[in-house]
């Protein structure tokens, strides 16, 4: 079935020229083409098998997240080890464990890396929902940037020394209403606009609880898929939007 749809980009909370090292512009021009593809690709699915799996679960997103980052570099790796230090409040001995990272991908000139954690949220902009960014939201959030700013770094072959280091906490953020619960047409259309700020102020109050040094930048592709009228058929929500929110911050320390 063919699908309307279109793709915006929202970079209005993205100061390019805060970052250090001038890599600000090539990262943002990556993480469009990025964001795009990815939804791209969960569209394609849509018209053809009739799911759009971006809007089910954190993991069933991966195989387009990887694929996108594919299309753009051949330097991509998923689920990348690496050893978190932990201490024992009770006798301060330290211990070390392997976690894992979603994603890490250098871009295809070698200019800069990112180490990237997925997950999944919503946003109901349904009639009578409060239209802010829910609990569950904000701790998704804040465990994604947690677990970024914790990152150790045991595998140093992976990086380049003069590359630019950049964390990416990637929301998948599912914009929905229940049915019988349509919001206003004119309210619909200024969603996306509004949660994206509304996302960029939760992503900075949660850096600055996590006490993460430096800005955070973000950037949000957006799925418009508003006029779309099938989701009864799927078994969903109505979904007029997915928002990929990239919330990005500076080195691996």
């Amino acid at each position: 079935m063919a699908i309307s749809y279109s793709i915006d980009f929202i970079d209005s909370d993205y100061k390019s020229d805060n970052f250090e090292g001038g890599a600000g512009r090539s990262l943002k021009s990556f993480l469009r083409d990025f964001g795009n593809s990815v939804l791209e690709k969960n569209v394609k699915i849509l018209e053809g098998v009739g799911a759009l799996p971006i809007v089910l679960s954190e993991k069933s997103s991966y195989s387009s997240i990887g694929s996108a980052l594919h299309d753009l570099t051949p330097y991509v790796q998923s689920e990348v080890s690496l050893k978190k230090e932990i201490k024992n409040p009770e006798d301060a001995t330290k211990s070390k464990t392997d976690r894992y990272v979603d994603f890490w991908c250098m871009d295809k000139k070698k200019s800069f890396e990112i180490w990237l954690e997925a997950k999944l949220a919503g946003f109901n902009i349904g009639k009578g929902a409060n239209w802010e960014c829910g609990a569950d939201l904000v701790n998704t959030l804040k465990d994604a940037l947690d677990q970024l700013k914790t990152l150790k770094n045991s595998n140093a072959e992976q990086t380049s020394e003069n590359a630019n280091v950049f964390r990416i906490a990637l929301l998948n953020n599912v914009v929905y209403y229940t049915k019988g619960q349509k919001s206003d047409d004119a309210d619909i259309e200024a969603a996306p606009k509004y949660i994206h700020k509304a996302v960029a102020e939760a992503a900075r109050n949660c850096a600055k609880s996590l006490r993460i040094k430096g800005d955070v930048h973000i950037l949000t592709s957006v799925l418009d898929l508003h006029t779309f009228t099938g989701w009864e058929d799927l078994g969903y929500y109505e979904c007029p939007y997915v928002l990929l929110h990239m919330v990005v911050f500076e080195g691996l320390k």
